[in-house]
């Protein structure tokens, strides 16, 4: 196990570096304050690669409580991993992917991450970069903000979801215009779906 101890981020994955995460639990990472907040556990500007790991109790002030991977140098994979009990009180609860990144997640699970307050996405928040998830659940995740987005959240960019399921997601919000307990879209996303189950997800 790797801790941040709940006083600091656990990895900066810089433009240019690479890091491949095996068999490991990296837990109470933490960013906030007014430098960097992103990614409580792990922020990525490069290759990242995360295989049979568990990152749970991992929190970032800003986006992406476990793992925030930003701008088009990043290019973050996870294979066989859970992500659960990450929590952020602005957007992607567990994952934050942003301007141009590419992230690609496999036969891995995202449950019960939380965008707390006035947050959004709450396992992921997807903006203008592209994500691919591939035999993977999403389930018991929430968001309380004014965009939606229990499990997903995705502005702009492309997300592809193929053999997922989206499951026990959950979105409140006091906006009438929000929405999405599972999915929520918005700025022109592509969304596309491959034999894949969305159900028993709700917004209130």
């Amino acid at each position: 196990e790797v801790s941040g101890n709940a006083t600091s981020r656990i990895w900066l994955v810089n433009a240019g570096s690479s890091l491949t995460l095996s068999d490991l639990a990296l837990t109470n990472g933490r960013m906030a304050g007014p430098t960097s907040p992103y990614g409580g556990a792990i922020r990525n500007f490069g290759t990242l690669r995360i295989d049979r790991c568990v990152l749970t109790g991992n929190y970032a002030q800003n986006a992406g409580g476990a793992i925030a991977n930003e701008t088009s140098s990043a290019q973050l994979t996870v294979v066989e991993s859970t992500l659960s009990g990450n929590t952020t009180p602005n957007v992607g609860g567990a994952l934050y992917n942003s301007n141009n990144a590419q992230a690609t997640i496999i036969s891995s699970t995202l449950s019960s991450n939380n965008a707390i307050n006035s947050g959004d996405g709450g396992a992921i928040y997807t903006t203008f970069a592209s994500l691919t998830l591939i035999n993977s659940t999403l389930s018991g995740n929430s968001a309380s903000g004014s965009v939606g987005g229990g499990a997903l959240y995705t502005n702009g960019g492309t997300t592809t979801l193929s053999n997922c399921t989206v499951t026990g997601n959950s979105m409140s919000s006091n906006n009438a215009n929000s929405g999405g307990g599972g999915i929520q879209a918005a700025n022109n996303a592509t969304i596309v779906l491959n034999n894949t189950i969305v159900v028993g997800n709700t917004a209130t």
